[in-house]
């Protein structure tokens, strides 16, 4: 099946559903692919050897935390060839309990790259 042929290709991505990258697999190739959520980058590139996928969208840069460095390995131990590029613009938001201000907010649990992504945010609000 060839990337122009998007009809029905399922397309793993490391992460849960809605997760950045199975936007950015929609954003790319349209919102009538399969998504095949994989827990790991290893399980995701995996999905097509495996034959549960026909491609895998995976992150490579991240403007502000930089290269995704196991990607890059991962890529170069597969036989696996870059064939199109996105770029999704990331927004994130900060979530508490109703009532919550953020004066009231004294730490923030996310994954270590969302973290990362919000350098400026959390350098600008220290407390």
């Amino acid at each position: 099946m060839s990337i122009s042929d998007r009809k029905s290709m399922r397309v793993a991505f490391q992460g849960e559903p809605g997760a950045f990258s199975e936007a950015a697999a929609i954003q790319l190739l349209g919102d009538s692919i399969a998504p095949v959520p994989r827990p790991t980058f290893e399980a995701a590139f995996a999905a097509i050897s495996e034959g549960a996928a026909e491609a895998f969208l995976a992150p490579v840069e991240n403007s502000l935390a930089g290269s995704v460095v196991r990607v890059f390995d991962l890529l170069l131990e597969s036989r696996l060839a870059i064939v199109a590029e996105t770029i999704l613009p990331i927004e994130m938001q900060l979530i508490a309990v109703p009532g919550s201000s953020l004066a009231d907010v004294r730490s923030v649990a996310s994954h270590p790259m969302a973290l990362a992504q919000c350098e400026r945010f959390f350098a600008a609000h220290p407390h």
